[in-house]
């Protein structure tokens, strides 16, 4: 049975994501240490991330952080520890343009697609991407706007927000109250995301560890939850994924799926060396194959290629750089 320290530290490190922190906590000694230039882009990450909020809230934007630093504080009570790439925000969809234009002004620009013009092309984007992403060069940060939770939703995106609006906490750090998601639906989430993703990043895993570790869960709300947005195949992935790289436990408590082949590919893409920089077709038809075994059901399927077509269409005959999807 493979564990996680099977992996090299230097796997871990550059390939998975986690950082000097987590792997001498993983392996009991001091492997890594923080260079002073490391430790500064960390706290240079953090104070954007209060700018941005800062800016946010005094526009009476209402917003949720995601992952990135909160995650983190949530976790080890230090905003630091965890690594991430990106700082995520959702945002109501009535203020998305303007969190857009917000971010613009303080110095980010769009990358990829961004939302279009018109009234109607942005009711697609809507329908069909759940953020968007913005780039700060001197800073080497990239924000991602989101407008829900995933893209592909295995419930009506309404039923998503309100189950995401009964579902709210606050997290208190720097002097500031940050609405976050309870931490029912924080799991839950990142075990949704992760799964999605086919946990292909461990540090992904390895927060779902420490957060099972380290933070009280009413397991009831959690199974309500889990029901209502139909994740039992994505919680029995995580069951998997958890008892194979950290087999001494936690799990989650309830009922594990049979998932043959989400398990093996899950498996294929945690021991990939490096990611690909561009997908074949075959591994893009595998990425699709193991998207509609995540929720069942023909409506999800559905939506999920409705989302691919669109996204892919864009891609392929996009005109000019502000149209989207």
């Amino acid at each position: 049975m493979p564990l996680i320290t099977s992996f090299s530290q230097e796997i871990l490190r550059r390939r998975h994501g986690l950082s000097a922190y987590q792997i001498n906590s993983l392996f009991g000694e001091k492997v890594y240490e923080d260079s002073i230039e490391e430790k500064i882009i960390a706290l240079n990450k953090v104070a954007e991330f209060i700018r941005i909020t800062d800016v946010l809230t005094s526009e009476h934007i209402w917003f949720i952080p995601l992952k990135g630093p909160v995650l983190s504080y949530r976790i080890y009570g230090d905003v630091t520890v965890r690594e991430y790439c990106d700082l995520d925000l959702m945002v109501e969809l009535s203020s998305v343009q303007r969190s857009a234009d917000l971010l613009v002004g303080l110095g980010y620009e769009p990358v990829g697609y961004q939302l279009p013009a018109g009234r109607s092309g942005q009711q697609i984007a809507f329908s069909h991407v759940h953020h968007i992403l913005f780039i700060h060069r001197a800073h080497n940060l990239r924000i991602e706007l989101h407008w829900r939770l995933f893209q592909s939703t295995p419930v009506r995106l309404r039923k998503l927000n309100d189950l995401v609006a009964a579902n709210l906490s606050k997290i208190t750090f720097e002097g500031r109250s940050f609405r976050v998601l309870s931490a029912e639906f924080e799991l839950l989430y990142l075990v949704m995301h992760g799964g999605i993703h086919s946990w292909r990043r461990l540090k992904w895993l390895n927060d779902v560890y420490e957060f099972l570790n380290n933070t009280g869960i009413d397991w009831e709300k959690f199974r309500v939850l889990a029901l209502e947005l139909r994740a039992s195949r994505l919680i029995s992935l995580a069951n998997f994924v958890l008892a194979e790289f950290y087999p001494e436990g936690p799990s989650i408590p309830l009922k594990n799926e049979a998932i043959p082949f989400m398990k093996s590919y899950a498996i294929r893409q945690i021991n990939e060396v490096n990611e690909p920089e561009q997908e074949t077709l075959d591994m893009k038809m595998d990425r699709l194959r193991f998207s509609f075994h995540c929720y069942p059901g023909l409506r999800y399927k559905f939506r999920r290629v409705c989302s691919a077509t669109v996204f892919y269409l864009y891609h392929a005959f996009r005109k000019v750089d502000r149209t989207v999807i």
